[in-house]
Parts: C-alpha cells; sequence; structure tokens
C-alpha cells in the first residue's frame, strides 16, 4: 500500500482507516493489540529524498500513538492463524500479573517453544510505547 493513511481495520461489514483512528481521542484505552498480517508496517514505502522524510512513518502506529494510546502491540509481518492464536492466549494468560514487556516476552518464549523451526512468527511482534503498563 502506497499511502499507510488508508491503512484500515475490517470491523465486520465497516472499515476503520488508520486517518479515522489518529483524529479518535483513546486515552481510555491505554493499550493496542493488533493481532494481525503486517501491522506495524508503515506502507512499504522507500524514502527517496529527505523532503519525503517523515510519511513513510504513518500507519497504525502512528496513528494509534496520535491518538493517544500509550502501547501498541503489532507484527512486522504476515503472520499464520495458529501462531498468532498462541501468541495471544499466551500473552492474555500472563498479562494480569505482568507488564506488556514482560507479557511479550512470554508470550515470544511459549510460542517458539510450541512452534520451534516450523515458524519464525513468534518474533513478528513488536511492542511500541510504555513497556511497563500494566492492566
Amino acid at each position: 500500500m502506497n499511502d499507510p493513511f488508508k491503512s484500515h481495520i475490517r470491523l465486520n461489514d465497516q472499515s476503520l482507516l488508520a486517518s479515522d483512528i489518529a483524529l479518535m481521542d483513546l486515552r481510555y484505552c491505554p493499550f493496542i493489540f493488533l493481532n494481525a498480517c503486517e501491522t506495524g508496517q508503515s506502507g512499504g514505502r522507500t524514502v527517496e529524498n529527505l523532503e519525503e522524510v517523515g510519511d513513510e512513518q504513518i500507519g497504525f502506529v502512528r496513528a494509534f500513538t496520535m491518538a493517544k494510546s500509550l502501547s501498541i502491540l503489532v507484527t512486522a509481518w504476515k503472520i499464520r492463524d495458529d501462531v498468532a492464536t498462541r501468541f495471544a492466549n499466551c500473552f492474555y494468560e500472563v498479562l494480569p500479573n505482568s507488564t506488556t514487556s514482560e507479557a511479550l516476552k512470554i508470550a515470544r518464549t511459549k510460542t517458539w517453544e510450541e512452534f520451534k523451526e516450523s515458524s519464525r512468527d513468534w518474533a513478528a511482534y513488536i511492542l511500541y510505547g510504555n513497556p511497563f503498563w500494566r492492566l
């Protein structure tokens, strides 16, 4: 996608654009977990000259940051559904007693232990924002 602000999340039969998210006030929603394909990418555009620097970083991470979310967990590439499910289950299982960064580490480890060499998707998860956030 060449315009990261046109990135969208499908919610039932509607789309929520990154540009719409950026205009929201999500202070009441301090942690966002986007467990889907490439949600951490910002459009895949390369910068040709210095005048364009900055535009390539607009995507879901920037949109949720602009909307005042404190922590955002996203994926860096397309991930397998079974790995995503296992990761999310592990993450949410330990999150009530952990910081987001601790839960991320534990979920990565448990997911790697289950899938080992068959998938590297346990490593796709990237945490932006406050790593010490707790429920």
